[in-house]
């Protein structure tokens, strides 16, 4: 597994490689998608902080389900409206031309929800093949974009939910029935969507503690801009 010693090494090395360029051709975009409480936030979070300090012309996409005024999450226009935020957050910062923009729960994300409710029949065919092309637009589709799936059990994510809000009552999402059928629909997607990113990944949490689940990520993440900037 990856040391906080290496991961802090490879940082230093791409910090020098782009402050080296004059000019980056185009920017990436990293989504880290996957499992309620898998440690999507926290790796987020934790990014933010280090390449923030560093300057590095990163720009960060906070997850928009926490800002949706739809109640009900089981609704397909909880996940249309989240989707939609989240493109429109992009072509803001799109427009600034960053180096590098992180986002939590970004287009694939969108399209993970989407094969979910196709699957509960919450919406049609036709209804996910437009929403889809809507999301896979050119507008997007351009800029190399890397996706870490990460994922955990379904009882890992219901444990990890009583854990951090002391309760033990499934809630609407975070029970092992959604939760499996959240992780069926990722898989899904990486199958059906795979030509559309330019890398995907997985890493399973399920047995990881949180620093060797943020770790393990920043690794993955450092490595693809290390190989592609």
């Amino acid at each position: 597994m990856s040391s906080r010693v290496e991961n802090k090494q490879l940082v230093d090395e791409l910090y020098d490689r782009i402050t080296r360029q004059q000019a980056i051709a185009t920017t990436f975009i990293v989504e880290i998608s996957g499992t309620p409480n898998s440690g999507k936030t926290t790796s987020v979070l934790k990014f933010e902080n280090i390449f923030n300090r560093k300057k590095m012309g990163f720009k960060f996409i906070h997850e928009m389900a926490t800002k949706c005024p739809i109640n009900d999450k089981l609704l397909p226009e909880f996940n249309y409206w989240t989707g939609t935020s989240t493109m429109t957050k992009f072509w803001e910062l799109l427009y600034k031309k960053p180096t590098v923009i992180i986002c939590e729960r970004g287009i694939f994300d969108a399209l993970c929800w989407l094969e979910f409710h196709y699957k509960r029949k919450s919406i049609s065919e036709f209804q996910l093949k437009k929403m889809a092309d809507f999301y896979l637009n050119d507008s997007l589709t351009k800029y190399k974009k890397y996706v870490l799936e990460l994922v955990c059990s379904p009882k890992c994510a219901v444990d990890r939910e009583y854990m951090i809000n002391d309760y033990h009552i499934p809630g609407t999402i975070v029970n092992k029935e959604i939760v499996q059928q959240i992780n069926q629909s990722i898989k899904t997607s990486s199958d059906k969507y795979n030509d559309y990113f330019d890398r995907i990944e997985t890493v399973d949490s399920t047995n990881m503690d949180m620093e060797s689940t943020v770790t393990t990520v920043f690794n993955k993440i450092l490595r693809y801009l290390l190989d592609n900037i």
